[in-house]
């Protein structure tokens, strides 16, 4: 059990991991120790998969902030260079595509088994001169990001693969056909000195090329956080994907943690069968950690929610607390650590002082980048101990 230390903010209070085997957070734990001693290269990988929560990056980014601030600048992560929905945004780096690209993600898919990676998501294009880019922060202000050493592209070779031009500061560097007889997922890495950079990708038309996002890291020591968030997942849909090409993108990754962050959704579906969700979360949890068996795992609980009743208060989903019930026991039994996020956050309806304190959404489901900030800073109490 990690001892958290740290004084809770007036929203939201000090809350242990539980983890009764004491040693699902080993890994993490080495690998932090060995990026805090400053070895050379020593990089701590964190992952965190979930639904709207973790796609906007404010509570991944605020994280990867602090962290980053305390150990060192590991680089951004994970990224789609692009726009696959209009919410989507990353915090320090710089993402963005021509609209000539179609997205697939996640949330869209619904009764097929597709290869849609690590990001939940693939940007698809035939169009010649499609183009899309990611950079580091231009920002002055930004505590981070603003330097990387090396990219990492991943994409998918397949029969009806084109030819794709990679751009480093507007120069070309070099030209992958993505044509292959069996689909099967691909890397191209590319070291630069650090420093800020551009990495472009542009289509050449003979073909379609389909690209799943790109890696910003630095050579370390430092930390990293891939924020690999869909809006609107329940646990059930990443079942959806590959689980091949995922556990392809989990291994490229390495991750010395892996967050697993859902529930939000599963509290808003009528008609959820809680019975069967100890089945779900446990291939859940398996199909995500099927490319790193040897990494640190988290589940994260829902944040709280808070609905309209019949006498006009408001109230926490009673489906929750079960929800949040299944995924401690399915993570004790996989061998992974639990955070009661929810219980952080001050138990069933808490959101309701969240959005009266100024760091929640009207809606009393999501939090603002205020409240996601101090949510984050509550998460890295409980990991580090301080």
């Amino acid at each position: 059990m990690l001892l958290c230390l740290t004084t809770a903010p007036s929203s939201g209070r000090a809350e242990l991991i539980h983890d009764p085997s004491g040693t699902a957070l080993d890994a993490f734990r080495r690998a932090l120790a060995r990026t805090e001693s400053k070895a050379a290269g020593a990089l701590t990988r964190i992952v965190q998969i979930g639904d709207s929560h973790t796609a906007s990056d404010f509570w991944t980014g605020a994280l990867r902030r602090r962290l980053q601030a305390r150990y060192g600048d590991g680089g951004h992560g994970f990224v789609v260079p692009g726009r696959p929905w209009a919410s989507y945004k990353h915090l320090d780096v710089v993402h963005w595509s021509d609209g000539r690209w179609k997205v697939r993600r996640l949330s869209t898919v619904r009764t097929a088994v597709e290869a849609l990676g690590l990001g939940g998501v693939v940007m698809t294009t035939r169009r010649p001169m499609s183009r899309a880019w990611v950079t580091t922060t231009r920002a002055k202000s930004a505590p981070v990001g603003g330097s990387v050493s090396r990219f990492d592209v991943f994409l998918l070779f397949h029969p009806e693969g084109g030819s794709l031009r990679f751009r480093i500061d507007d120069k070309l560097w070099s030209e992958l056909s993505t044509h292959m007889p069996v689909p099967q997922p691909g890397f191209r890495r590319f070291d630069v000195p650090d420093g800020p950079h551009k990495l472009e990708l542009d289509v050449s038309g003979d073909g379609e090329v389909r690209v799943f996002g790109v890696v910003l890291e630095r050579a370390g020591p430092g930390v990293v956080v891939d924020s690999v968030g869909v809006p609107g997942l329940r646990a059930e849909h990443l079942l959806l994907g590959d689980a091949d090409v995922l556990a392809a993108h989990v291994e490229r990754r390495q991750p010395d943690l892996l967050m697993i962050a859902y529930g939000t959704n599963e509290a808003n579906r009528d008609g959820f069968d809680v019975a069967s969700y100890p089945a779900v979360m446990s291939r859940v949890i398996a199909h995500a950690r099927k490319g790193a068996p040897g990494a640190s795992c988290l589940v994260l609980a829902p944040l709280d929610r808070t609905s309209r009743t019949k006498g006009g208060g408001r109230a926490s989903p009673p489906i929750l607390s079960e929800i949040i019930g299944v995924q401690r026991e399915a993570a004790v039994a996989a061998g992974c650590a639990f955070w009661d996020t929810r219980a952080a956050m001050g138990g069933p309806g808490s959101i309701d002082r969240w959005v009266s304190d100024g760091l929640a959404q009207p809606d009393h489901v999501h939090l603002n980048q205020k409240g996601y900030a101090r949510l984050a800073e509550l998460l890295e109490a409980a990991l580090t101990g301080q």
